[in-house]
């Protein structure tokens, strides 16, 4: 009698721990997911600002050059360069010209997977506009990359 009161003790103990931990690591998981995305966003919004001002106020292609090398990967400046020179349009921001109220609009959401959508609002003659660029993440090397620019 003892022994099967102690057997269902520890059968019991068992499904208790057990359960706690699934618990615990439901937890974490999604945790780590969201420190993630915040980590992307963050990158992604940093790179938009970091190129939008440059395109405002120094209209350097070198240092644009820079800053894509630092961001994107090889294939997407690839890329990039090519449908410049086919539009003479940015692919990265969808349009030829930037301003600083736009740079102050510009927002990044996470989609799903390593999908994320940029939107910024650009006042122009005729109203506003609102732009939304889905982009695709990668993390290479330990950071975080932009990997495709879905075209307009």
């Amino acid at each position: 009698m003892k022994r099967k009161t102690i057997c269902l003790l520890v059968i019991c103990c068992i499904s208790l721990c057990k359960g706690s931990a699934q618990s615990i690591h439901k937890g974490v998981v999604p945790k780590l997911q969201q420190t993630e995305e915040q980590a992307v966003i963050k990158t992604v919004k940093e790179f938009y600002i970091a190129y939008t001002t440059n395109i405002l106020h120094s209209k350097s292609t070198e240092s644009n050059s820079l800053l894509m090398k630092k961001y994107l990967t090889k294939g997407l400046i690839a890329k990039v360069n090519r449908m410049i020179a086919a539009t003479d349009a940015d692919p990265i921001i969808r349009a030829q010209d930037f301003t600083e109220e736009a740079i102050k609009t510009l927002r990044v959401k996470h989609l799903n997977k390593n999908w994320y959508m940029l939107s910024y609002t650009f006042a122009a003659f005729n109203g506003t506009t609102e732009t939304n660029i889905p982009l695709r993440v990668i993390k290479t090397n330990n950071r975080y990359m932009i990997d495709y620019i879905t075209p307009p």
